[in-house]
């Protein structure tokens, strides 16, 4: 497997060598990107962040222990602070707890999940980068995002008519 994916560097970079392609800046580039590929893996494992109450169910599992009851317990004492009844501060907490799960859930209308425009925007961002760094890419080097492509997937290009006159 080494030597397989060492014989695929070493000819991808004589590909670069022969059509005149800077091969110092793209081993920087693709070591810098690995840099920063693992200092993110290494960061999001040290620090989680917080969890989404998701999890995957498996066959066996009880999942009324997982899910929140939707009873509300009233803390002992509060009666006495504030004043109310039992029955107002139930009220109270749970106009508080369905307040909480819109704020947490904004993209939720009428039960059902929607995308917010916000999202779309990031949507179309994103796209739009990828679309311009495929397009520079292309142009700079020699249409290497198509040879690498086809390379790749060969009968998917075929299927779309995607073809090299000099493959890697």
């Amino acid at each position: 497997m080494h030597s397989r994916i060492s014989s695929s560097i070493n000819n991808f970079l004589s590909y670069c060598e022969s059509n005149n392609v800077d091969v110092i800046g793209i081993t920087r580039s693709i070591v810098v990107g690995l840099c920063i590929g693992i200092s993110a893996v290494v960061a999001l494992s040290v620090y989680p962040g917080q969890p989404l109450g998701i999890f995957n169910a498996t066959e066996g599992d009880d999942l009324s222990e997982r899910q929140p009851s939707n009873e509300i317990v009233v803390p002992p004492g509060l009666q006495t602070i504030s004043g109310l009844s039992e029955e107002q501060i139930k009220l109270i907490l749970q106009s508080m707890q369905q307040q909480d799960y819109c704020k947490e859930n904004p993209n939720i209308v009428n039960g059902e999940s929607s995308i917010s425009t916000i999202s779309f925007i990031k949507m179309l961002v994103f796209v739009g980068l990828l679309s311009s760094l495929v397009l520079v890419l292309n142009r700079d080097y020699n249409n290497i995002v198509t040879v690498l492509f086809v390379r790749t997937f060969p009968r998917e290009s075929s299927i779309f008519g995607l073809s090299v006159k000099n493959e890697l």
